[in-house]
Parts: structure tokens; sequence; C-alpha cells
């Protein structure tokens, strides 16, 4: 059984850890994608054990300075 999407009318309702699932509910992209992009060099992940966590604020940084709306 596949998870509901969630829906957030704010950046600050996103949980503080966003985990795989969330970074690929929130690109619209497949889980797979987004583990791959979780492991790119500039995409700001860390390891907790064997676990890959992405901070919020971390994660709306780095949209926004792929998007170009922040510089890096």
């Amino acid at each position: 059984m596949s998870k509901s999407p969630t829906t957030y009318s704010s950046l600050m309702q996103l949980p503080l850890m966003l985990h795989c699932e969330d970074i690929a509910e929130l690109l619209g992209v497949s889980q797979q994608n987004a583990y791959a992009l979780m492991h790119a060099e500039d995409f700001p992940c860390l390891m907790v054990g064997k676990r890959m966590i992405v901070y919020r604020e971390a994660f709306i940084a780095w949209v926004e300075i792929k998007s170009g709306l922040r510089s890096a």
C-alpha cells in the first residue's frame, strides 16, 4: 500500500529531518532518483548510522541555490 501524498501550506510545515521518501515526494521523483540525488556531492545529506537524512533548512537552501533564487 502506498502512502498518500502529504500537503503542506508552508515550508516550515515540512518535517525537521527529511528522509528519502520525503525528498522523492517533494521533488516529484522516484525514491531511486531521490537516493541517487542524496549521494550527489553537493546535496546536503547527513548519514546517521545507515540512514540518510537532510535538515529541512539545508534542503530549502539547496533548492533555492539550484533554482537560482539564492547564490551559493
